[in-house]
């Protein structure tokens, strides 16, 4: 059996249109909770693709090799 994780690595725009640093720094958090996750044994981390500007899980090629470089995990991405 395998045990993981899914998120729609989405950020809070109730605000207003979050500024460059919050997204950094909401993208930055999502690969520390995978990483972390990676740490304790999770079998994967699985992350919706969603094209809408609340969601940081839009073009995940360049995600997806900076998270790989940080842990060993097997990947779910898609719609």
């Amino acid at each position: 059996m395998e045990i993981g994780l899914d998120s729609f690595a989405a950020i809070d725009i109730a605000k207003g249109v979050p500024t460059s640093q919050e997204w950094v720094r909401a993208l930055d958090e999502l690969i520390d909770r995978i990483a972390f996750a990676d740490a304790v044994g999770m079998d994967f981390f699985g992350i919706g693709e969603h094209h809408r500007e609340e969601f940081l899980d839009s073009e995940l090629d360049c995600k997806r090799s900076y998270i790989k470089l940080r842990t060993e995990f097997l990947f779910c991405f898609g719609s």
